[in-house]
């Protein structure tokens, strides 16, 4: 089997790619994790893994789920959990709520709040740049997000 990331070839019965880390099967609509976090649909991927849009069954409402990639988050977990558990302790409205890190077999994940709207990334390409007072704006909504984890001991990397 073929890593749908970055094309390294892996056996059949690889759960992760060894290569790069990433899922070789990838979660789709449907999938429940957790007995409780129904899939919806992919939101994005960077880094550390790929996000997902999640029905949590539980509580009926809609989650973002990090699912992080197998090679950092084998080698990291307890970096991770206490993380999260400083994570837990910031409240703001420019940082989005942390609810839980869970594992499931050779999956790691972060359960979040899920925030409705349009990606930065995906502003500046349809409109291009901001007008400067926008531009500021934003500046200052990623700063104060920025100065209420660095609050709690967390350095964004």
């Amino acid at each position: 089997m073929h890593c749908p990331s970055c094309q390294a070839k892996n056996a059949d019965s690889a759960g992760v790619c060894l290569a790069c880390g990433q899922p070789l099967r990838p979660l789709i609509r449907g999938t429940v994790l957790a007995k409780r976090y129904e899939i919806v649909e992919p939101l994005g991927s960077g880094g550390m893994g790929v996000v997902y849009k999640a029905h949590d069954l539980q509580l009926d409402e809609m989650v973002a789920l990090k699912v992080l990639r197998a090679d950092i988050a084998a080698q990291s977990a307890r970096r991770f959990t206490s993380e999260i558990k400083l994570a837990r302790k910031v409240r703001h409205r420019n940082v989005c709520a942390i609810h839980e890190y869970h594992e499931e077999g050779a999956l790691r994940f972060i359960a979040m709040e899920l925030v409705e709207g349009v990606d930065l990334r995906r502003v500046l390409k349809e409109h291009g740049a901001l007008p400067p007072q926008e531009a500021y704006d934003v500046a200052l909504q990623v700063a104060l997000g920025l100065e209420a984890i660095h609050e709690v001991g967390i350095v964004h990397r």
